[in-house]
């Protein structure tokens, strides 16, 4: 997943392994197999920064959050991925209504953010698990509606994914929160999957 994520060469990756694969079949010393592992792990300091830029795609995406879910909520239940919608909090262009998040994200200076709006929306930190897909009408509704719950829809309060019932209990959701929440989600992974094997325990996003 680091290697993926670092945006890593698949078949660099593939070889590397087979390389490894015919160190052990040679008998050679299990501590320098290690050593070379290490030494390809991309590190994290390679990482955050990816966690600061467009999320991947969405089946990355999905992996991530349930593995953090599933710290969270100290479940090790296994998600199937055609079950696990994603919903971005703040709505990107075109989604009715987002002009609304434009104006309340960047106030006074919605005729030239557009562009860095669309670009902060699509970022780790503004996207976050379902139950079910967002009803195309809520998918542009206020933070309030979104997260406390409205006519058209149900709400994260209600949700099943803890690392959603936790945007609840926040009062608002700006471009400050996804940056916070950017930053969150790349010491979860970090911490999920550590480059030493030493992984840590992880806290939820407040």
């Amino acid at each position: 997943l680091r290697w993926v994520l670092a945006g890593g060469n698949a078949q660099i990756l593939e070889n590397f392994y087979q390389l490894l694969a015919g160190m052990v079949r040679e008998g050679k010393d299990l501590n320098l197999i290690i050593k070379a592992l290490d030494q390809k792990m991309p590190k994290n300091e390679e990482l955050e920064p990816k966690f600061q830029a467009e999320a991947p795609s969405s089946s990355y995406v999905k992996l991530v959050l349930a593995r953090i879910e599933q710290e969270i909520s100290k479940d090790e239940k296994q998600y199937d991925a055609k079950k696990v919608h994603l919903e971005f909090i703040a709505p990107p262009p075109p989604t009715k209504g987002f002009q609304a998040w434009l104006a309340h994200m960047y106030p006074g200076e919605v005729e030239k953010m557009e562009l860095e709006y669309a670009t902060t929306v699509s970022q780790w930190g503004n996207i976050t698990l379902v139950d079910k897909a967002v009803p195309l009408v809520a998918r542009g509704g206020t933070f309030a509606e979104k997260s406390q719950g409205s006519a058209d829809y149900e709400g994260y309060a209600i949700s099943t994914y803890g690392i959603t019932r936790n945007l609840a209990e926040l009062e608002d959701w700006d471009r400050f929160k996804i940056k916070d929440r950017n930053t969150w989600i790349g010491e979860c992974v970090m911490s999920i999957w550590p480059a030493d094997g030493q992984a840590e325990d992880i806290k939820p996003f407040n």
